[in-house]
C-alpha cells in the first residue's frame, strides 16, 4: 500500500457537501499480473441535487503521472513488477446551494484537508486567510455571486 486517503476537492459542493472519494495506490511486487477493473462513475459524475454540484469522476490509473495508463471502468489489463495501480473513487454529489453552506463548516473542511483554499473561495464563496474566515470579504464575494 503506497497511499490510502481522501481525495481533496472530490466531493460535490453544496449546502451539505458530498462525501470525498478515496484513493488507494497499490504497488504490485509479483513478477507480472492481470488487473480486472470493475468500477463505476468513470464516465458520468455522481450528480448533485437542489443546486448541489456533482462529485469528481472516478479513475483507475497504472503508474500515475507522465506516461500513466488509464484503465477503463470495465477492462482487464496486464501489469508488471513494481507498477503502482491507483484506484480513485468518485466523490458524492452535493445537496443544496454551495453559497448557503455555513462558512464555519467550510473552514473545518479546509482544516481537515477535504477542501482546498481555492475551492473554498470558488465553490463556496468563503475567503479564508490563515486559519480564519475573512467575514467581510466572504459576505461581499457571496453577494456578488448571488446577483442576477
Amino acid at each position: 500500500m503506497e497511499h490510502f486517503g481522501f481525495i481533496r476537492d472530490s466531493a460535490g459542493a453544496g449546502t451539505f457537501r458530498g462525501g470525498c472519494g478515496i484513493r488507494r495506490d497499490l504497488r504490485f511486487l509479483a513478477d507480472e499480473g492481470k488487473l480486472t477493473n470493475l468500477s463505476e462513475r468513470q464516465r458520468f459524475a455522481p450528480y448533485g441535487v437542489f443546486g448541489g454540484r456533482p462529485g469528481q469522476l472516478a479513475r483507475t490509473v497504472i503508474n500515475s503521472g507522465p506516461g500513466e495508463q488509464v484503465v477503463h471502468g470495465k477492462q482487464s489489463r496486464e501489469f508488471a513488477h513494481g507498477d503502482v495501480i491507483s484506484f480513485q473513487q468518485s466523490g458524492a454529489g452535493g445537496y443544496g446551494d454551495p453559497l448557503a453552506r455555513d462558512p464555519a463548516l467550510v473552514l473545518e473542511d479546509v482544516l481537515d484537508d477535504y477542501v482546498s483554499l481555492e475551492a473554498a473561495r470558488e465553490a463556496y464563496g468563503v475567503v479564508i486567510v490563515g486559519e480564519q474566515i475573512d467575514a467581510p470579504a466572504t459576505a461581499a464575494l457571496r453577494a456578488s455571486r448571488r446577483r442576477p
